[in-house]
């Protein structure tokens, strides 16, 4: 105990707080590893509270001879005022990579400390895959830590040592990845996630986005963006002209696929633009292989091409096997793919292998929504197909994101994408983006389950809330007080004299209530206001003269 210690106030109360390292613990496992936090005080760090860090705090197990605790570090990682801690795990085994690859854990600082109650932590752990680097056995990553603001953009930046990592032919030349790391997101139930602003390409949270995951008929996403771009081009490889109300007749791969379905048999004939509307709004298998065959001319050879795509686009942890998505060893996935789970096909059998992670989906979504026509697909609402002639008569294909306002669905405001995914191995998986007061995000979240849309909502109020730029808005500070049984919510922020200023709340980012107008600027303005119970967002403006 003792051999690695931290500082940093973990809680912003103006009392520096103590990390220490106890990297032989045996937390269940012999030198699993683990980290004692004690917060300051008036009366210093004793009799003050204190918390024990263990790998299962950041989502993680504890192995033996993990010696999580090695290294320690603070700084404000994500910029919220409150400083937050990595904890270095150098000899962590990774699977498929090799033993003592190593990792970090991050924990977020809040004002009720790192764990904020043990069932509503904000963390995550992450390996050099994170950093834009592989993972191999022996290369000890976390094994030192260093933090700084090394490009001086008021975020602290994050420097890991990995003494052992083979370098250009040299074993053991060792590495030091340097960059700053995704803040963390409110607590979801999702495996893992990520949200992006589009218009800045900035990291606005994250909970494990670099972890291969299944995903479903999120798959589809970069089906539609294939035939999309060979539409731009008005051919498809090999050359053969590509419009879309060109006819194409069902065949019986895409008719016998079975799954999540448009419903066509075999000899339909329906055009490209109907194929593209049912691959994306009802999530049709049948559909997608369809569409496969159309820009292709096979199925295997669309694959080629997903996977061409994906290196193209520079999605490092991305694998394609179909155009569809369903779980490997399914009838109908591939016919050479074994009985298996997903787990067990990563990195066992190649020719099954179907992943990619909450980032390169987002990445993904991100550059197809710049395609006119793709964000027309995934936006829309509702379609009639036209051009079914042996199917149902003009059937109304509903779009099945949940986010996306329907007649059948609730809604997020500002919603226009983009995919949804279910199976087995994938669990609920949702690739969404919305759009509010000019900020524009896109987000992922694989394995919630079914409380994908709950997660996708919590990740969009959190991200609009920290994106959209307000005047003053870092200097306003708003506490709850009960007063005479009433919940008030307090506001203060400085305020210049011969100024005057609006404060304005809003439920959901989009419509905002004048709370008071024309208050006249005198040093420091505080007010309090009725709440009624409902959460909502403030903002504080100048008006203008």
């Amino acid at each position: 105990m003792g051999n690695e210690l931290a500082v940093g106030d973990f809680n912003n109360d103006n009392y520096d707080d103590l990390a220490i390292g106890v990297a032989y613990e045996d937390d269940n496992e012999e030198n699993a590893g683990s980290t004692y936090i004690m917060y300051g005080s008036g009366d210093g760090l004793l009799p003050a509270r204190s918390e024990a860090i263990g790998q299962t705090k950041a989502h993680d197990t504890n192995e033996a001879n993990d010696l999580a605790g090695s290294s320690l570090a603070t700084g404000d990682f994500d910029g919220d005022g409150f400083d937050d801690l990595i904890i270095g795990v150098p000899q962590e085994d990774i699977i498929h990579s090799g033993e003592n690859s190593g990792t970090i854990q991050a924990f977020f600082g809040s004002s009720d400390g790192l764990l904020e109650g043990l069932d509503s932590h904000r963390s995550y752990w992450a390996g050099q895959v994170s950093f834009g680097g592989s993972e191999n056995a022996q290369d000890q990553f976390g094994f030192a830590l260093a933090v700084g603001d090394f490009d001086n953009n008021g975020k602290d930046g994050l420097a890991v040592g990995a003494p052992n990592k083979r370098v250009d032919g040299s074993d053991r030349a060792g590495a030091v990845y340097v960059q700053e790391i995704d803040p963390a997101l409110p607590m979801i139930d999702a495996r893992a996630a990520i949200v992006m602003d589009r218009n800045t390409g900035e990291i606005l949270g994250s909970k494990m986005p670099d972890l291969r995951r299944a995903m479903a008929s999120t798959t589809k996403i970069m089906t539609a963006l294939l035939a999309v771009e060979a539409i731009e081009l008005g051919f498809t490889r090999p050359i053969r002209p590509l419009e879309l109300d060109d006819l194409y007749t069902i065949s019986e791969n895409a008719a016998a696929i079975g799954g999540s379905s448009l419903g066509l048999s075999e000899g339909d004939q329906i055009s490209l633009r109907d194929l593209l509307y049912g691959t994306m709004l009802p999530s049709g298998n049948d559909a997608a292989i369809a569409v496969a065959e159309a820009v292709s001319g096979s199925e295997a050879s669309f694959v080629l091409d997903m996977n061409l795509g994906a290196l193209r686009l520079g999605l490092t942890r991305t694998a394609f096997q179909s155009p569809h998505g369903r779980d490997p060893g399914i009838k109908g996935f591939r016919l050479d793919c074994p009985e298996t789970t997903f787990e067990e096909a990563i990195n066992l059998d190649p020719d099954c292998s179907h992943f990619s992670t909450a980032r390169d989906l987002a990445r993904l979504a991100n550059f197809a929504l710049n395609k006119r026509l793709f964000r027309v697909l995934v936006s829309t609402p509702q379609w009639t197909t036209t051009t079914w002639a042996n199917g149902p008569l003009n059937p109304p294909i509903v779009n099945g994101n949940g986010l996306i306002k329907t007649s059948h669905h609730r809604f997020y405001a500002g919603a226009y994408g983009v995919k949804t995914g279910t199976t087995d191995s994938a669990g609920g998986c949702l690739v969404f983006a919305a759009e509010r007061s000019g900020v524009d995000l896109v987000g992922v979240v694989l394995g919630s389950d079914e409380l994908r849309y709950t997660d996708s909502t919590t990740i969009l109020d959190f991200a609009f809330d920290r994106a959209i730029e307000v005047p003053l808005r870092l200097q306003v500070n708003t506490i709850h007080r009960l007063s005479d049984g009433a919940n008030l919510l307090n506001i203060s922020f400085p305020a210049h004299v011969g100024r005057r200023y609006r404060i304005e709340k809003s439920t959901n980012l989009l419509d905002w209530e004048p709370l008071e107008t024309g208050i006249q600027g005198s040093g420091n303005i505080e007010r309090n206001f009725p709440t009624g119970g409902v959460r909502c967002f403030i903002r504080v403006s100048e008006e203008e003269r």
